[in-house]
């Protein structure tokens, strides 16, 4: 970003910086790119902050999260039923918890008393966060935020490029 050459990008940005940027992107409005494809530009010191909403996206991360909530649950429900020790009923839980994924995982509070006793809950607050996130995703730019069709043709060719090297190492049994 601090260079005298200009060199241009366009990089994904962690959700955490949405969390951030949520109340000025909130402000702007939407700007419709293609079908199920909307966009919110927000210049900010130098670069352009792009909210991209897809209605794909959020379908396919809506099926998974669902899946695998369901599956997360099932497998509680499980647990809470098996006569286990403390210990063994922790190790079983931290298995289901890997298995399902941090953001998954992230959704159910889960306790288990000295006992050995499993509780668990929905956190409903955070689903809901979840919810209204899921088909978007951040990018930043230092390209101009005149044209969301063009910003939005390179980051689809950047995904390709990626999508392209991930096949690449796959092929050759690399890591």
């Amino acid at each position: 970003r601090q260079t005298d050459s200009k060199v241009s990008y366009l990089v994904g940005t962690p959700k955490g910086r949405l969390t951030k940027l949520e109340k000025e992107l909130a402000e702007k409005p939407w700007q419709q790119v293609r079908p199920q494809l909307r966009v919110k530009l927000l210049p900010q010191d130098g670069e352009v902050y792009v909210l991209a909403e897809s209605g794909a996206r959020t379908h396919k991360e809506r099926g998974m999260r669902r899946r695998k909530l369901k599956t997360l649950w099932q497998r509680l429900g499980e647990l809470w039923k098996q006569d286990l020790t403390r210990d063994q009923r922790l190790e079983k839980l931290g298995a289901a918890r890997d298995r399902a994924g941090r953001s998954v995982a992230g959704l159910v509070k889960t306790t288990v008393s000295a006992e050995g006793q499993l509780t668990f809950t929905l956190d409903r607050a955070k689903l809901r966060t979840v919810r209204r996130r899921e088909g978007r995703y951040l990018l930043r730019t230092n390209l101009s935020a005149e044209d969301p069709e063009l910003l939005w043709r390179c980051y689809m060719q950047l995904v390709f490029v990626e999508e392209a090297f991930r096949t690449l190492k796959g092929d050759l049994g690399l890591r």
